[in-house]
């Protein structure tokens, strides 16, 4: 089968999935969590407790700050280039981090009012339960789940980072992700929808990375000035 053949194969399995979780499963589950809510409360706290975990302005801002820190002490004349080696693959790290977060972000936060799908709360309150394409108000951006997006994006580059913790690194991205669901703030679809936004950006910021690596990291922002990296 060709790469174009798999592609357009994906793309219909995911569309079907959709479908099915929309018709069959979003409606019943959210009904479920909202009684589960109410009868165990303490179940639902528990997820209360960790769910913005999976929003993107922690791992921004801790990496961003992590890369102009890299950025500045690998040009510090005094430092040894055992350290320098150590602060550039540190820092090409944080880059694929930040990268893959942002523009998974971007691109969830596009999609969202694009699609326009109405909110768990909405249903619960008015009985709502559609799509209103080109809406920006938050209880109409319920599709993708940004912070599921956020959680799978970090759990596709931990994963390219550290393989031997895949398992580890997916167990944690799925609690956090269906952390959404059990707050009753997204559907599953939308968990879906997410994670298939963060494997297209994570591929997209490897792409971009392969071919930008030599100047952004040698040349810009993380330099070698002693000599070569080998």
């Amino acid at each position: 089968m060709s790469l174009r053949n798999r592609i357009i194969f994906a793309l219909v399995q995911f569309a079907c999935l959709e479908v099915f979780l929309i018709l069959f499963i979003d409606q019943p589950l959210s009904q479920y969590v909202r009684s589960l809510d109410v009868s165990h409360h303490q179940v639902i706290d528990v997820f209360r407790s960790f769910t913005d975990l999976g929003k993107s302005i922690w791992y921004l801002v801790s990496s961003g700050l992590g890369i102009l820190v890299s950025s500045l002490l690998i040009r510090w004349k005094r430092i040894s280039y055992r350290s320098q080696e150590f602060l550039h693959k540190f820092g090409e790290a944080l880059v694929f981090i930040f990268l893959s977060i942002a523009v998974s972000g971007i691109m969830a936060d596009v999609f969202k009012p694009l699609l326009g799908r109405a909110r768990p709360l909405l249903w619960e309150r008015e009985g709502v339960y559609t799509f209103h394409p080109w809406s920006f108000h938050s209880l109409w951006n319920s599709m993708p789940s940004g912070h599921a997006t956020t959680a799978m994006s970090l759990y596709f580059v931990a994963t390219a980072l550290v393989p031997r913790g895949r398992y580890v690194w997916l167990v944690g991205a799925l609690i956090l992700a269906s952390s959404r669901v059990m707050v009753n703030a997204h559907y599953l679809s939308d968990i879906i929808a997410g994670t298939a936004v963060a494997f297209l950006s994570i591929w997209l910021v490897e792409k971009l990375l392969e071919r930008y690596r030599e100047p952004l990291f040698k040349k810009y922002l993380l330099p070698l000035s002693k000599k070569e990296i080998l």
